[in-house]
């Protein structure tokens, strides 16, 4: 639904679950809205945005705009899984209740809430459930189904326009994902030689990789659904297995913006990987 239409009452719920791949523009709009100061253009005419909130001009929407706004707290997950763990969480939910500083409205922005783990998870519900009345919650995720139904119920939801929930991988990840699972080398090693002269679409690559190997650890530990293909694929590894790959991931592209040879790169990538995966 279009999130213009869902606050054209004027009244905001105390939290929203933006749906999709690019929330950031309804993020600030629900910001903005929840934050502004005036309803009329500051020099006397109409508003620049057709006469409702948010102007888009006054000093809160310009700082949330900027990202400096003192009552706006974004959230989003750390490490090499991207988890956003329980500890965050309580602090969060400490910080709630100490009244906003520069408005009516306190907000949390989390980012991918789909990586929240589970207590993380049940700690937000506490407060979603019965928030303080200047608190508003902006959660965002690529897919809605990832979410704990419970956290799910007590939001608004908002699906972006023309965005796919699920993640868009490349057929040439998916066709390496299945041959690193077996044992030729040689099968492995000629996928990735396609790109031995296109660094940045190699390095798009290894990105796209640890995008992959963040679902699978997530899957195996059972904090999200995942893909068939990438369920198939964390069923024959172990974390740590992940974990490790994820590293040589990082240290292949690490050696790439330095300059090194690419196809060196891929062997000693190749050889790597096997190694991991073969532990």
């Amino acid at each position: 639904m279009n999130i213009k239409k869902i606050i054209k009452t004027g009244q905001l719920s105390h939290a929203y679950l933006i749906e999709g791949t690019s929330p950031d523009k309804d993020v600030l709009y629900l910001s903005q809205y929840a934050l502004c100061t005036n309803k009329e253009n500051p020099r006397g005419g109409e508003n620049p945005r057709g006469g409702d909130k948010p102007c888009g001009t006054c000093r809160n929407c310009r700082n949330a705009e900027k990202g400096v706004h003192p009552d706006v707290t974004v959230t989003e997950g750390a490490g090499k899984i991207n988890a956003i763990k329980v500890d965050i969480i309580r602090e969060l939910r400490s910080d709630a209740y100490i009244r906003p500083i520069d408005g009516d409205k306190k907000i949390y922005i989390i980012k991918e809430a789909e990586n929240l783990v589970p207590a993380a998870a049940n700690a937000l519900l506490k407060i979603l459930e019965e928030p303080p009345p200047y608190i508003l919650f902006i959660l965002t995720t690529k897919n809605k189904k990832q979410l704990l139904p419970t956290v799910l119920s007590r939001c608004i939801v908002i699906t972006t326009q023309n965005e796919e929930n699920k993640a868009d991988y490349s057929e040439d990840l998916f066709e390496i994902l299945k041959v690193l699972l077996n044992t030729n080398e040689y099968e492995l090693l000629k996928l990735f030689m396609q790109y031995k002269s296109k660094k940045e679409d190699f390095i798009l690559l290894l990105n796209e990789f640890r995008a992959a190997f963040r679902e699978a650890y997530r899957a195996k530990s059972n904090i999200s659904p995942s893909s068939d293909i990438i369920n198939e694929f964390a069923k024959h590894l172990t974390l740590s297995q992940i974990l490790d790959m994820t590293d040589i991931l990082s240290e292949t592209e690490d050696a790439l913006s330095k300059n090194a040879n690419p196809s060196l790169c891929i062997m000693q990538l190749c050889a790597n990987l096997r190694t991991a995966i073969n532990k």
